[in-house]
């Protein structure tokens, strides 16, 4: 009865508390605890959905959000930025089925990118891309986030910051206007790290599973140059392509196919889930690469084998031939 008693006396307490006070306190939660709170209490459920609330915090957690575009873009969301957070920050679900390419295809797609480390900002662009064209939709598809021009720059900028490559978050985010809404491709920490022999440049890979057979994955790459004897804050290339169970890059027709359904399905927020299900894809992949090899050894053997035979059988046929001639030589009229 006495605990039944406080725990009315603590409701009482959350519910006498002035709501701007409680709303300061909700500013500084993250997206995964504000919507903790908000099934709490009914206090902290009505505070919670105000939309500057979120708009907050999805400006904190992507940066690239500032963009002109995406500023005019999320507020057409069913919830405004609560729904794009619901949409980005968890991953696409391991049972996201494939969707078949509509006809014609999106009239565009928004990919807003952001690179951190330490949770400092380093890098934050917003691209758009025209899927409907030839070029998209017959070429390997390639999103470079760091064209050219920037990449040179940033080479030869001085080194502002040691940074750590495994201390590196990659947000990758694909938006459909027309659908509002919106997948994360990115694992947000590196999958794989690994130092180039002979230029030191260190090349990371962020990446999550697609499709429902888990046979291919978006693959986001980031490259930092190295300074000395410690890697410094150079960036060379941030790019994403999306990979079958090979390894190889798949054409824009096809990546679409596995985007809708990544936009469409739904969302699993662990990222250890995720982790595994590109530890699963991998596997895969080294097994389809052993067993493409024994079957190319089985058939260079056989190859082999059919050639010697061929070898052989002709030269029995000559000799046999060789045989027969000297035999119509030496015996002409038993011939």
């Amino acid at each position: 009865m006495a605990a039944g008693e406080g725990g009315a006396a603590a409701g009482r307490s959350l519910e006498e508390l002035h709501p701007d006070v409680v709303t300061s306190v909700l500013r500084l939660l993250d997206g995964r605890s504000l919507a903790a709170a908000s099934c709490s209490a009914p206090l902290l459920r009505a505070l919670s959905v105000q939309p500057h609330l979120w708009e907050s915090l999805c400006l904190r957690a992507w940066p690239s959000l500032h963009h002109h575009r995406l500023r005019s873009l999320l507020p057409c969301f069913p919830h405004s930025h609560r729904s794009f957070f619901s949409d980005a920050y968890p991953y696409p679900h391991p049972g996201s089925a494939a969707v078949p390419s509509p006809e014609p295809p999106p009239a565009a797609l928004v990919w807003a990118v952001d690179l951190f480390h330490g949770g400092e900002p380093l890098l934050s662009r917003v691209m758009e891309t025209d899927p409907q064209g030839a070029w998209f939709l017959g070429s390997p598809l390639r999103i470079d986030a760091l064209d050219r021009k920037a990449a040179a720059a940033a080479a030869a900028a001085p080194a502002a910051a040691v940074i750590s490559p495994e201390s590196l978050e990659l947000s990758w985010v694909v938006i459909d206007p027309a659908r509002r809404r919106a997948a994360n491709l990115s694992s947000r920490r590196p999958v794989s790290v690994k130092r180039h022999w002979y230029t030191g440049e260190i090349h990371l890979r962020f990446a999550v599973v697609l499709g429902e057979d888990g046979a291919a994955a978006a693959v986001a790459s980031v490259t930092c140059g190295s300074g000395g004897a410690t890697t410094m804050l150079q960036l060379r290339e941030v790019s994403l392509t999306v990979e079958d169970a090979d390894g190889k890059c798949l054409t824009g027709r096809h990546s679409l196919v596995l985007l809708l359904g990544a936009l469409e399905g739904g969302r699993r927020s662990t990222g250890e889930e995720a982790r595994r299900r590109y530890a699963d894809y991998l596997a895969r992949r080294r097994e389809r690469k052993e067993k493409r090899i024994r079957e190319e050894a089985q058939l260079n053997l056989r190859c082999v084998l059919s050639g010697v035979s061929l070898f052989l059988a002709a030269i029995a046929t000559l000799a046999g031939l060789k045989q027969d001639c000297s035999a119509r030589f030496l015996f002409p009229c038993s011939a």
